[in-house]
């Protein structure tokens, strides 16, 4: 765009230029005219010296009129040329803004994406130490089962241990197979309000 007003204000004052410089020699050849000497020497009447020196104000007046167009001219192309400049001064002003706020912008972009990398470390972390935690806590929690089962394990053996000292000893005293069995079914629900049993699951 600025290519084109330059080259359209170079255009203008170079065809205000032909158009003076045809205006003089125009001009110069009616005066050159005038001043040649008269082939008759027949003189000037009062009206045809006036309609000459009307002749000549009119030439003067058309230069001088086109002497201030062409100035006028000269001062459009003048102003023209400090317009362009101005806007290409401008041009370059925003074109350095814009630059500036892409670099900030890229900053805030880089400082963003580096906190989210920071948060999302973070999180990572955090993830693996619960992770790392609850397969602690499920560790210790397959051992306090296993040793639940252990002592379980142990009370029924000494439950059953007990049982056959019973039976042992009843049949050394004398007692039915019934009487064993009431026996043991006494034992039994006082077993289980003690040791957490139940009497169906301990049969």
């Amino acid at each position: 765009m600025t290519t084109n007003i330059k080259s359209g204000v170079t255009s203008m004052k170079s065809e205000q230029e032909d158009k003076f410089q045809t205006q003089n020699e125009q001009e110069q050849y009616t005066q050159e005219q005038k001043g040649q000497p008269q082939q008759s020497s027949k003189k000037l009447t009062n009206k045809e010296r006036q309609n000459a020196v009307f002749s000549q104000q009119k030439q003067v007046d058309q230069h001088t009129s086109a002497t201030k167009q062409y100035h006028q001219q000269e001062e459009c192309i003048k102003q023209a040329y400090k317009l362009f400049e101005e806007l290409n001064l401008e041009r370059q002003i925003l074109q350095e803004q814009v630059e500036i706020v892409k670099d900030e912008i890229q900053k805030e972009n880089i400082d963003i994406f580096s906190d989210l990398r920071e948060q999302m470390k973070r999180i990572q972390e955090n993830l693996s130490l619960e992770v790392k935690n609850a397969n602690e806590d499920q560790s210790k929690l397959e051992l306090q089962i296993q040793d639940l089962r252990r002592q379980k394990q142990d009370l029924g053996n000494q439950f059953a241990l007990v049982l056959g000292n019973f039976e042992s000893l009843y049949d050394k005293i004398g007692y039915t197979t019934q009487d064993i069995q009431n026996v043991q079914n006494s034992l039994l629900l006082q077993d289980s309000t003690t040791l957490g049993y139940s009497n169906r699951s301990m049969i």
